[in-house]
């Protein structure tokens, strides 16, 4: 018998980073959000996030399509908030097309627990570009990669 186990942090965020996840609502949008990684067979080990992005860890216990994994992430939570309960979440208009997905090993799992469930304290005084700089630095990414990440791009840098 095969054994297969993955962990996965992944971060999307909204259209310029928008501040458009209402805090009062944030929580009904990751138990929506839980229950459509479960049908992918992705285990949702902490969701949390603040009014512009969302950080995801999963555990996948057979391979799993990342790209359209987060695609279905994307897709359901825009139909969540705009379909679905749009008066929660009026100011929301769409996701960033890009996204960040790391892969963790099982001796880091619970440090990413931590740090996702304190999104609120972690952004006092920081925002999300310098968070995710950090993130990819920690992870290795090339950091010229880090300058042409649309993620990290606002309304005025595009127009």
């Amino acid at each position: 018998m095969s054994i297969i186990c993955f962990y996965y942090h992944i971060v999307i965020c909204t259209k310029y980073r928008k501040m458009t996840i209402n805090d009062l609502h944030k929580h009904d949008l990751y138990r929506y959000l839980n229950g459509v990684m479960k049908k992918s067979d992705a285990h949702v080990l902490a969701i949390n996030g603040t009014a512009n992005h969302i950080h995801i860890l999963i555990k996948c216990e057979r391979s799993v399509d990342i790209s359209a994994l987060v695609r279905n992430i994307k897709l359901a939570a825009h139909h969540f908030m705009r379909k679905m309960h749009p008066q929660w979440f009026p100011t929301f208009t769409e996701w960033s097309p890009e996204y960040a997905a790391f892969s963790c090993s099982t001796h880091n799992r619970e440090r990413i627990i931590n740090y996702i469930a304190h999104q609120e304290q972690h952004h006092y005084g920081r925002t999300f570009e310098a968070e995710l700089k950090d993130i990819y630095q920690r992870a290795g990414v090339d950091p010229t990669r880090i300058a042409h990440d649309t993620m990290l791009e606002d309304e005025q840098n595009t127009q």
